[in-house]
């Protein structure tokens, strides 16, 4: 619920999981995405120890969470060269595969979007 509160579906949402956390990087998100989402707003106090180590970095689970809420949102654009995009692709085409089994066709994703515009054909990784 917290997460679909923040989220929103009033328009493109940038799900931010590391770094960029400097006024300036902050005011450039805000131009292109009316919504810009830290992962760590996505987490309770509560909940912290299971996506942060003793020293507060964060541990491969904030990156599963990531995949997963990326998995399912409406629409995916992503560097699909880089692995975690990749992953998240992967995801999706699991999900949209379940829905077809189950013929819920509302609920099948569409692909994932290349945010450097680059043509994928003839690459099948998913």
């Amino acid at each position: 619920m917290r997460a679909a509160r923040l989220l929103g579906g009033d328009g493109p949402t940038l799900l931010v999981v590391e770094g960029a956390s400097t006024a300036e990087a902050r005011k450039l998100m805000r131009k292109y995405f009316s919504k810009p989402v830290h992962m760590t707003e996505l987490i309770s106090e509560r909940a912290r120890p299971l996506v942060e180590d003793a020293l507060g970095r964060h541990t491969l689970a904030l990156e599963l969470i990531d995949t997963h809420v990326c998995a399912a949102a409406n629409a995916f654009a992503g560097n699909l060269f880089a692995t975690g995009a990749q992953t998240i692709c992967y995801e999706r085409e699991g999900l949209r595969g379940a829905a077809l089994a189950t013929g819920n066709l509302s609920a099948v994703p569409r692909p994932c979007l290349d945010i450097y515009d680059r043509s994928l054909k003839g690459m099948h990784w998913f």
